[in-house]
């Protein structure tokens, strides 16, 4: 059954050829995808996209500190009957980032012992990749708030995903079945991202993006980045594998 929460639109682009256009609110942001396939017709696209949301659902319910009945929140008031495998596995991916980034990423560094907010977006991009996989002719670009972004495939008639920043001067990125994050503050947001060594907000503007394997590990290095000094910035990346680290400081 349809769901009322996602939007698609659909554009034929050849005789066995259809683009989907998928939009949906979930975690607090909105969520946007473009997917096609040869031999994948608008109903099977329509439907992928609604499985796509389920994922995210069951993600939200899982790490949204916000909902006082989520697995984690229920963590955080000391309750561990919930506490899935799935959870403590995504727990020990970030004290393996928090260790690697010396500090500089830490999901305990707010008002709560455990807050997934800040890669909740690549750990539910990271879950949709498998079910994406599934289907051998299926391309998909997914994006998280437009912070951060998963490719698989191409886009029709290229051999990538090309996707641009427009932020902080003009970024171009080809994405080959990776992950596209940034992490920052621009004019007009609050300061969000919080140092962990001070336990103070990070009172500057500017974007640091990074393209990696994997989304999650993306949110970590994107968030590190931002958050160290600029003397501490070339050890992290050395620890943390990626491609590229864009950092737009000087447009502010």
């Amino acid at each position: 059954m349809k769901s009322a929460n996602v939007n698609c639109l659909y554009r034929k682009i050849s005789d066995t050829e259809t683009v989907c256009y998928g939009r949906f609110a979930a975690m607090h942001t909105r969520f946007d995808i473009m997917l096609w396939g040869a031999g994948l017709l608008q109903t099977a696209l329509g439907g992928i996209v609604e499985n796509l949301f389920s994922v995210v659902k069951y993600v939200e319910k899982m790490a949204n500190r916000f909902d006082p009945a989520s697995d984690v929140s229920l963590l955080n008031q000391g309750d561990d009957r919930r506490v899935s495998t799935e959870l403590l596995q995504l727990l020990a991916i970030c004290e393996e980032g928090r260790l690697l980034t010396s500090g500089y990423f830490n999901i305990g560094a707010g008002d709560v012992k455990y807050d997934l907010s800040g890669v909740a977006k690549g750990y539910v991009l990271e879950q949709i990749r498998p079910l994406v996989c599934a289907y051998d002719s299926l391309n998909v670009l997914a994006s998280a708030g437009n912070s951060s972004v998963l490719a698989v495939g191409h886009a029709p008639g290229r051999d990538c995903w090309p996707v641009s920043l427009t932020v902080g001067g003009h970024h171009a990125f080809e994405l080959r079945n990776e992950c596209l994050t940034t992490s920052g503050v621009t004019r007009g947001m609050n300061p969000h991202i919080i140092n962990p060594l001070t336990g103070s907000l990070v009172e500057r503007y500017g974007l640091v993006s990074v393209v990696t394997e994997n989304a999650v590990w993306g949110e970590i290095l994107s968030t590190a980045l931002f958050a160290s000094s600029t003397t501490d910035r070339e050890a992290i990346l050395q620890r943390i594998p990626h491609r590229v680290a864009v950092f737009a400081d000087s447009y502010i």
